[in-house]
């Protein structure tokens, strides 16, 4: 059985559609080289997906007719959780944006800590990346990447959560997000860098409200942190 490729394309999903998007037709063309009669899966970028097949492919733009009604993508989590993690080196940052796209957090949002050693981020690069992940993994949208914020800042964005959940290296509750994942229900993790959240940052968190919480006894690096405490959430 041949693989079904899917897109999110952030546009209505109608009965037929052009695309003349010159990176996506170039990569329909030259790297997946698509053919006329080939069905594709379309999301919305919403949460909702449909199955198009190829009418027309052209340098100029490619024809789609629907197949079917559209419906509602069934792989997106029931939980909105916004992943607030520490800004890494540039490829184990990226790992980060995949995985835990993958395992279906809403938004990220990268931090810039006391202890933060690479403070710039590319953030165009960044939502590719995630934008590929959640086209891969099956999702109707790929998750809200936002610009980097200090600690401070996001102790501020994290406001509008339920819950917010600050890990910290051996410390707080180990048995997290009880009675918390219900649907529609916001959700912040807060993962520092590799040296560890400040004594300042700690006390901060502590006086925003935030949930102390831990992964366990062993020490885990930001990038295996941020993925699980992602998996855990969703």
């Amino acid at each position: 059985m041949k693989k079904v490729h899917r897109f999110i394309i952030e546009t209505d999903l109608g009965t037929s559609l052009e695309i003349h998007d010159a990176q996506l037709l170039d990569q329909w063309a030259k790297v997946l080289k698509f053919k006329v009669g080939e069905e594709i899966e379309l999301c919305d970028g919403r949460g909702k997906e449909a199955t198009y097949h190829i009418v027309s492919l052209k340098k100029s733009g490619v024809t789609l007719e629907r197949v079917g009604a559209i419906r509602k993508n069934q792989a997106e989590s029931k939980v909105h959780a916004t992943l607030y993690a520490a800004v890494l080196k540039k490829d184990l940052l990226e790992l980060v944006m995949q995985k835990a796209t993958e395992c279906g957090v809403s938004e990220i949002v990268p931090l810039v800590t006391d202890r933060t050693v690479k403070k710039s981020v590319k953030l165009e690069r960044l939502r590719e990346i995630a934008k590929e992940a959640a086209e891969q993994s099956g999702r109707g949208k790929a998750p809200n990447i936002h610009e980097p914020l200090s600690v401070k800042a996001a102790l501020a964005h994290a406001k509008m959560n339920a819950a917010n959940y600050f890990f910290h290296v051996g410390d707080g509750k180990s048995e997290i997000f009880k009675g918390a994942k219900k649907e529609g229900v916001r959700i912040g993790l807060f993962i520092g860098p590799e040296g560890g959240w400040s004594d300042e940052e700690a006390t901060s968190a502590t006086a925003a409200g935030m949930i102390t919480a831990s992964l366990g006894p062993r020490v885990l690096i930001g990038e295996t942190a941020s993925i699980i405490a992602a998996f855990l959430a969703n």
